[in-house]
C-alpha cells in the first residue's frame, strides 16, 4: 500500500520544532545528554534524503530497529541514575521508554507525511514531559551538563518554556501544507485551549504544593504496596547468597529446587575458589547476627576509565592492579548487590556511586551497575584465602553462649586441643575430627524452640549441612581462646567445558570459618565440611548437559559485551560482538544435529532462489544489450527526478504512455524522451513506433540521454 509523500523538508522541520524542546527537557532532567544528541542525529538522517522514505514494511521495521539500537546502546553506555525519578523509575522505566519514543518520532519524520510526523512527535513530546515533569522537584542539578543548577522557580520556567514551544509547534505544525490563513474561528478555538491548558497545569501544581504532605503519604503508600508486590514476585524467581544463618530451622526446600541455577561466573586463568560474601562474629540463640556490621567505612577509590561510564578502582589493602584477576558476572537468578570475592584480594574494580566496607569485610556498593560486573585483583590465585583484618581481634571473636560452654569444654578435653603446642595443630585436629566423625546431609530436621542446635548436632545427630559444620568448628576453637568468625559465600571450582571461565551454582553456596593464628599473627581459612561437597563436579556427559553448557557460554559472551558497553569500552564491545557472532555461528554449523539441518535449509533456499530468479535473455546481441542497459539507466534517472515513481520496472510502451500524460514535463523534454524510446523499441525489438505518434525516428546515437 502506498501513501502520498509531501515533497520538501518542511515536514521534518515541523516535527523537530515539536520534539527537540521535549528532548532537551528530558535530557536535562534525566542528566542524559546523549538523548538530545541522538535525537538531533536522527533528524539529520531523516532530512538527508530529498524525497523521503516510502512507507513499507521494510522501512518501518528498519526505523524501529534503529530506534531500539540507539536506545539500548545509549542506556548501556550512559546509564541513568535511578534517583533522578525516584520509585517511578522502577515502574515507568523512563531511561528506556522516553528515548525510544523520541528517536522513533525523529526517524518517522523521514517519511515526510505531515500527519504521521507531527502527530508522532506531539505524542512523544507529551510522554516525555509527563514522565519527566515531576512537580516534587525543588532543586535540579546535573553532573553531565556543565553549569546547569536550577532551583524551583528556575525549573518551573524551564519546564514551561520548553513545553510551551512544543505545544505551539504542534499547533502550527498541524496546519495544512498550503498555509491556509488563520480564520477567526480557529483563533477563538486555539487561544482559549492554550490558556486553559496552562491554567490547569499551574492550578494542579499549586494544588499539589498546598496539599503536598497528604498527597505524598498516599503516593508513598501506593508505591510501597507496589514495590512490596514486585519484590515478592522477584523473590520467588531469584535468590540471594550470604544470608544470616538460622541453625534451628530445616534446610529450605527452594534452595534445592534452584541448586543447578548459575549464581556467578568468573573469568580468569585459575579457579577463584572460596568467595566470601558476609562474615559474622556474634552467635546466639542458634544463629549468627550482624552485630559486627553496624560500622561501615568508605573505601578509597580512583577513576580507571574515561568518559561518563568509567569504572573505579577500589582499595582493600592497596590501590593497584595485581597480577591475578577475575571478572565476576552475577547470574540472572542472583538477587541483591552483595559482592562475593576471594579473601586475598588487594583491590577491585566496579561501577558504583560509592562503596563501603564493614570491619568483617562485607563490601556494600551503592547503586552498583550489575551488568558491568566487577573485577578483583590478587597477588596469588590460591583458592583458600581469608580476609586479613582486623589485625588485632577483639573479645567478640571469642564469645561463647553460656549454655553451650559445657558441651564445648567436654569435647575440647576429649580431643586434647588445649595440650597441643600451637594453633596450627589445633586447627588440623579439629577439622579432622569433623571429617572423620560427621556426615554431610541436607536433611537437617531443625530443633525445637529453646533447644540449642549446635549441642544436638555435636552430641546427637552428627549429620547436617555446611552451616552446622562451620558454626560448630568456630565455637570449638573459641573454647581454646582462638578468635574465629563464621563466613558465608560460594565456592567456585567448576570449570566450564569451553575452558574459558568458571561457574558457581546456587548449590555451591557454602559456609566456612576464618580463624586467627595467634603464633603467626594472621587469619587463616578453615573448612570442616567434607571435601566431596566442595570438589569440582565431573564433566557433563549427557546431551542435555552439553546443550545447557553451550547456552551458558553464549550467555557469558553476551554479558561480557554488556559489561564492556557499561564500562565505556566501545572498541572492546565491537570486537566482543564480532567474536560472539562468529563463535555462535561456528557452534551452530559444527553441531552434529543443528549443522546438517542448517545446511539443508541453506540448500533449499538456494534452489528456491535459483528457480525464481529472472532468466537472462540469451539471444540478445551485444548492440541490443547495450541499448537495454541504457534504458535501465534512463529509468533510474527519471526516478531521481521524481518523474517516475514506484519500485516496479515499466516497459518502454508503459513509460511512453506515462511521459505523454505527465503534466510537469516541458514539451521539448517530452518529445526528446519519446523519440529516444521509439528508437529504443526499433533497435531492441525491431519494431518502429508501436505506441508513439512521431513522424520520423531519429538515429539512436544522436538522441541517447546522458544518465551519468
Amino acid at each position: 500500500m502506498s501513501f502520498p509523500v509531501q515533497d520538501g523538508r518542511s515536514v521534518v522541520c515541523r516535527a523537530a520544532v515539536v520534539l527537540l524542546p521535549a528532548a532537551l527537557y528530558f535530557s536535562v532532567v534525566a542528566d542524559l545528554p546523549h538523548v538530545l544528541l541522538l535525537t538531533v542525529a536522527a533528524f539529520g538522517v531523516a532530512i538527508a534524503g530529498r524525497g523521503g522514505w516510502p512507507i513499507s514494511d521494510r522501512t518501518v521495521i528498519y526505523s524501529v530497529v534503529a530506534a531500539l539500537i540507539m536506545t539500548a546502546f545509549g542506556n548501556y553506555l550512559v546509564p541513568m541514575k535511578p534517583e533522578r525519578f525516584g520509585f517511578m523509575a522502577f515502574f515507568m522505566r523512563p531511561a528506556l521508554l522516553v528515548p525510544f519514543f523520541l528517536y522513533m518520532a525523529a526517524l518517522a519524520s523521514g517519511f515526510r507525511r505531515k500527519e504521521l510526523a507531527v502527530g508522532f512527535a506531539a505524542g512523544s513530546a507529551l510522554f516525555a514531559f509527563g514522565v519527566g515533569g515531576d512537580v516534587r522537584i525543588d532543586h535540579l542539578a546535573t553532573e553531565r551538563w556543565p553549569g546547569i543548577d536550577f532551583d524551583l522557580p528556575g525549573f518551573c520556567w524551564f519546564y514551561g518554556v520548553t513545553a510551551g514551544i512544543s505545544v505551539l509547534g504542534a499547533v502550527f505544525g498541524s496546519r495544512s501544507m498550503e498555509r491556509a490563513p488563520w480564520s477567526r474561528r480557529s483563533i477563538l478555538l486555539v487561544l482559549p485551549a492554550l490558556v486553559l491548558a496552562g491554567g490547569l497545569t499551574y492550578g494542579g501544581f499549586r494544588a499539589y504544593r498546598a496539599h503536598e504532605t497528604v498527597l505524598r503519604s498516599w503516593e508513598n503508600a501506593l508505591l510501597r504496596l507496589g514495590v512490596r508486590q514486585l519484590y515478592r514476585g522477584a523473590e520467588r524467581r531469584r535468590m540471594q547468597l550470604g544470608g544470616s544463618p538460622r541453625l534451628n530451622t530445616p534446610f529450605p526446600p527452594y534452595l534445592r529446587a534452584m541448586g543447578n541455577q548459575v549464581a556467578l561466573r568468573a573469568v580468569g586463568e585459575a579457579p577463584p575458589g572460596y568467595l566470601r560474601c558476609r562474615a559474622f562474629s556474634s552467635y546466639k540463640s542458634g544463629g549468627w547476627d550482624t552485630a559486627g556490621e553496624s560500622r561501615r567505612d568508605m573505601v578509597e577509590s580512583e577513576m580507571v576509565g574515561e568518559g561518563i561510564a568509567a569504572a573505579q578502582l577500589y582499595k582493600l589493602s592497596r590501590l593497584e592492579r595485581a597480577a591475578k584477576q577475575w571478572l565476576f558476572i552475577p547470574g540472572e537468578k542472583l538477587s541483591g548487590s552483595d559482592i562475593c570475592y576471594p579473601g586475598g584480594a588487594v583491590s577491585f574494580e566496579l561501577m558504583a556511586d560509592q562503596v563501603s566496607i564493614t570491619p568483617e569485610g562485607r563490601i556494600e556498593p551503592e547503586n552498583m551497575v550489575r551488568d558491568a560486573g566487577y573485577t578483583f585483583y590478587a597477588d596469588s590465585d590460591a583458592p583458600e584465602t581469608s580476609y586479613p583484618l582486623p589485625e588485632t581481634p577483639g573479645p567478640e571473636f571469642t564469645a561463647i553462649p553460656e549454655r553451650l560452654k559445657p558441651t564445648l569444654r567436654n569435647l575440647s578435653l576429649q580431643l586434647g586441643l588445649q595440650k597441643l603446642p600451637d594453633d596450627r595443630s589445633r586447627f588440623d585436629r579439629a577439622v579432622d575430627f569433623f571429617n572423620d566423625n560427621f556426615q554431610y546431609s541436607l536433611d537437617w530436621r531443625g530443633t525445637e524452640h529453646g533447644e540449642e542446635p549446635l549441642r544436638v548436632f555435636l552430641l546427637e545427630e552428627r549429620r547436617g549441612h555446611c552451616e552446622l559444620f562451620a558454626s560448630a568448628l568456630a565455637m570449638l576453637l573459641r573454647d581454646c581462646g582462638i578468635p574465629t568468625r563464621y563466613v558465608s559465600g560460594v565456592v567456585c571450582f567448576e570449570r566450564h567445558p569451553s575452558g574459558r571461565y568458571y561457574i558457581a551454582r546456587f548449590r555451591n553456596a557454602h559456609a566456612w570459618v576464618e580463624a586467627y593464628d595467634r603464633e603467626r599473627k594472621q587469619w587463616v581459612m578453615l573448612d570442616a565440611t567434607p571435601a566431596s561437597v566442595t570438589a569440582a563436579p565431573a564433566p557433563a556427559e549427557g546431551w542435555r548437559d552439553r546443550f545447557d553448557s553451550e547456552i551458558d557460554y553464549w550467555k557469558l559472551l553476551w554479558q561480557q559485551l554488556l559489561s564492556d558497553l557499561r564500562r565505556g569500552r566501545v572498541a572492546a564491545a565491537i570486537i566482543g560482538f564480532a567474536v560472539m557472532v562468529w563463535q555462535v555461528a561456528a557452534a551452530l554449523v559444527l553441531h552434529p544435529v543443528i549443522g546438517p539441518l542448517l545446511g539443508l535449509a541453506a540448500i533449499w533456499l538456494l534452489v528456491r532462489w535459483w528457480s525464481r530468479r529472472p532468466q537472462p535473455v540469451r539471444q540478445l546481441s551485444p548492440e541490443r544489450r547495450k541499448v537495454q542497459r541504457q534504458f535501465f539507466a534512463l529509468c533510474r534517472k527519471l526516478r531521481r527526478e521524481h518523474i517516475l515513481t514506484g519500485a516496479s520496472e515499466p516497459t518502454a510502451a508503459e513509460l511512453m504512455a506515462l511521459l505523454r500524460e505527465h503534466p510537469a514535463l516541458p514539451p521539448e523534454r517530452r518529445r526528446e524522451l519519446l523519440d529516444w524510446l521509439s528508437g529504443y523499441l526499433r533497435l531492441r525489438y525491431g519494431v518502429a513506433n508501436q505506441v508513439g505518434q512521431c513522424e520520423e525516428i531519429p538515429a539512436v546515437e544522436k538522441k541517447l540521454i546522458k544518465t551519468d
